[in-house]
């Protein structure tokens, strides 16, 4: 490691399994005893900026914590406006705006609970959040 190429020995976690710190501790050691050295676990949109604008960086710096406390490499799975298709862990402040970040709908004119991949200020929301996140990587994290 230290910047060379090596195995990566990963499991996933569940979707929402690092969103709690303490449900998360009994799963690190099993990990290890798995003989694993690497966990792919989902980083939310809606659990890092719970405001427009304001972010909350606790998910992940616990998740890099307990990864290095354990001998964990971690690789984050972004979720954001869409995973697998579907828009389930963007913020409340935009499902609760679907004029500002409109939905698409079917031919009947009805919305359906997917952000619109043709709203600007959807691709720009998460765009910016992403930007932040990996700029809070690059501080904590980079090398």
């Amino acid at each position: 490691m230290g910047g060379k190429p090596y195995l990566a020995l990963a499991g996933e976690l569940r979707n929402s399994t690092t969103s709690s710190q303490a449900y998360m501790k009994p799963i690190w050691p099993r990990l290890t005893a798995a003989h694993l050295n690497t966990v792919l676990a989902a980083v939310t949109w809606e659990l890092m900026e719970p405001q427009e604008g304001r972010f909350d960086f606790t998910v992940v710096d616990n998740i890099l914590k307990d990864a290095r406390e354990n001998d964990q490499r971690v690789v984050l799975l972004w979720f954001g406006s869409w995973k697998n298709g579907n828009s389930t862990y963007q913020p409340l402040w935009m499902k609760t705006n679907q004029v500002r970040f409109p939905l698409i709908q079917n031919e009947r004119g009805q919305s359906l609970p997917t952000l619109s991949t043709l709203s600007e200020t959807n691709r720009d929301s998460d765009a910016r959040a992403y930007t932040v996140l990996m700029r809070h990587l690059r501080e904590v994290d980079g090398s």
